[in-house]
C-alpha cells in the first residue's frame, strides 16, 4: 500500500492546472493522445476510465467518443456501479500503462518536462484528492499519497535507466481481463518518424 507523504511545494515539480508549467503531467491535459491497435484514444483519462469496464465495450465506446478528459471521467461516472470488481487492485498498473502510452506517442513534447523536473518530486496539487494527489496543509506544504506524481517519478527513472524504454513498443500490464472494445490489449507498437526536431510520432491525435 502506498504511504502518505508530505512535500514542500517550492521544492517540487507541481502541477495543479493543465496550463501550469508541469500541467501536461495531469490526466486532464488534452492533446496527448495515443493509439491502441486501430483505436484512437484522446487522452490518458479516456483510457483509464474506459478500463473500468472491460466487460462493457458499449460503455467504453461512449467514453472514448467524448472530446475532453473531464467529459470522459463524467461519462464513466454515469456507469460507476458497473466498474470491474477488482478495480482498486488494478487501477495503479492501469494508470502506469496510461503514462507509458502517452509518453511513447508524445515524447517530443513530454520528455523535456521530465528533464526539467530534474530530481524534484513530481506532485499533483489537489484540493480534493489526496490519493492521486496531495492537498495543501498550509505553510507551503502538501500532504497526500500523490500516486499520480509518484508514477510519473517512476516513469522518469525508467527513462533514465533505459534509453529504449517506451521507444518502439509499450507492453500491457499483467492484469486479468485487460480489454478495449472487446479485444485483449497486446503490446502496442509505436509508429515514429525521424525529423530534424528529433523523434516524433507519425500520428496526429
Amino acid at each position: 500500500m502506498l504511504s502518505i507523504r508530505e512535500y514542500s511545494e517550492a521544492e517540487c515539480a507541481v502541477f495543479h492546472r493543465v496550463r501550469d508549467t508541469f500541467g501536461p503531467f495531469s490526466n486532464m491535459a488534452s492533446g496527448y493522445g495515443f493509439q491502441i491497435g486501430d483505436v484512437a484514444v484522446l487522452s490518458s483519462e479516456h483510457h483509464y476510465q474506459a478500463m473500468r469496464f472491460p466487460h462493457r465495450p458499449d460503455i467504453q465506446e461512449q467514453i472514448l467518443a467524448v472530446k475532453s478528459p473531464i467529459k470522459a471521467k463524467r461519462k464513466a461516472y454515469e456507469f460507476i456501479s458497473q466498474t470491474r470488481e477488482d478495480w482498486h487492485r488494478v487501477n495503479i498498473p492501469i494508470m502506469r500503462h496510461c503514462i507509458q502510452l502517452r509518453h511513447a506517442f508524445n515524447a517530443v513534447r513530454l520528455q523535456p518536462l521530465y528533464d526539467q523536473s530534474a530530481d524534484m518530486p513530481i506532485v499533483e496539487k489537489s484540493l480534493r484528492d489526496d490519493f492521486w494527489g496531495a492537498k495543501p496543509i498550509g505553510s507551503g506544504r502538501l500532504r497526500g499519497v500523490n500516486a499520480l506524481g509518484r508514477l510519473h517519478m517512476g516513469h522518469r527513472l525508467e527513462l533514465r535507466n533505459d534509453p529504449d524504454f517506451c521507444v518502439l513498443t509499450v507492453a500491457p500490464p499483467e492484469i486479468p481481463d485487460y480489454r478495449l472494445l472487446d479485444r485483449k490489449i497486446e503490446v502496442v507498437d509505436v509508429p515514429r518518424i525521424n525529423s530534424a526536431k528529433g523523434w516524433q510520432t507519425s500520428l496526429d491525435l
